[in-house]
């Protein structure tokens, strides 16, 4: 009975020191997986390359650690690391970061590949004569929108700390009613409660309506013959090179 009890405790330690090395594998594992996820949002770098990266690391290095060795990283697992967990902590940083500094914000809609709508809401602040621009919120809207009902999610999101809000002096869109209107537009609303707020049109945006402007005096074989060459580019690495 004695020896049986004995051996029960020892199962139930060993069994215990093997779930706690699990544990600190998993927990490597997970911070390894960020790591190089985190390299891959700093450089944009493709989904396919990050997975592609994660597998030559495992294949380079046979005799590393398990951790190093158990690596796996897919497309839709990075999406969903991505989003839940160095979204955040970027919103978070960057959030914190608007409590402290003077910022504007820039904002545009558009419509991602199987067209639902998305407000992106990017910040430039400057920090110790350094220009710091970041990706803040990526917002699924509804089809229909008012610069009122902009200005809702931006206060939602964004400025509803007012540490945050008293720190903003500037708005950049493009020329759209809905951001740019002075009585219903975004701007508007906004100057209501920021009176100083200095507003600009995407410069961005306005040397596209430029260059697309120019184009349509330009031969018609001229833009088909770079749309072919584009298109022959666009897909191949090989090719680029």
């Amino acid at each position: 009975r004695i020896f049986i009890d004995s051996l029960c405790e020892k199962e139930e330690e060993l069994e215990k020191t093997l779930m706690k090395t699990y544990m600190n594998n998993e927990y490597s594992k997970r911070q390894l997986e960020l790591s190089i996820l985190q390299f891959a949002v700093q450089n944009n770098l493709s989904f396919e390359f990050t997975e592609k990266m994660a597998n030559f690391f495992k294949d380079l290095t046979p005799n590393m650690a398990p951790q190093l060795k158990s690596i796996s990283l897919y497309r839709k697992k990075i999406t969903t690391m991505i989003k839940d967990c160095i979204k955040p902590a970027i919103e978070e940083t960057t959030l914190e970061a608007l409590k402290s500094h003077k910022f504007s914000l820039l904002i545009d809609i558009g419509k991602d590949c199987v067209g639902v709508q998305h407000l992106c809401i990017s910040t430039r602040y400057l920090s110790e004569g350094v220009l710091n621009h970041h990706i803040l919120k990526n917002i699924e809207i509804k089809e229909s929108h008012t610069g009122e009902y902009l200005y809702k999610i931006l206060n939602k999101h964004v400025l509803k700390d007012p540490l945050i809000s008293r720190n903003l002096i500037g708005l950049s869109t493009d020329n759209a009613s809905y951001f740019k209107g002075g009585n219903e537009g975004l701007y508007g609303g906004l100057l209501d409660d920021y009176k100083n707020l200095f507003y600009q049109t995407c410069c961005c945006h306005n040397l596209s309506l430029t260059a697309e402007a120019a184009l349509e005096v330009v031969d018609k074989g001229i833009i088909d013959l770079l749309s072919i060459l584009s298109r022959e580019f666009s897909h191949s690495n090989c090719k680029k090179a």
